[in-house]
């Protein structure tokens, strides 16, 4: 690949494999939004709805969390 500018048009088109190395060569409005156009790669670990009182119950522990090892008083 020359040194050239490419555009994101043209960065978008390539294998995954060579984008590493053609990101060097957008601009910087072009490379912001090849980063925003990326997979985070993270994965949700699902949800568990909570029995009752359990919502207080982490909240107390939270806050006291806070208290001592942030020195945080909520």
């Amino acid at each position: 690949m020359n040194n050239k500018k490419l555009t994101f048009e043209e960065f978008m088109k390539l294998p995954e494999q060579e984008k590493g190395e053609a990101y060097k060569k957008l601009s910087d409005e072009d490379k912001f939004k090849a980063r925003l156009g990326q997979n985070p790669g993270g994965t949700t670990i699902g949800y568990k709805p909570l029995k009752e009182g359990e919502k207080e119950k982490y909240h107390k522990e939270f806050i006291q969390f806070l208290k001592e090892k942030h020195g945080i008083d909520i």
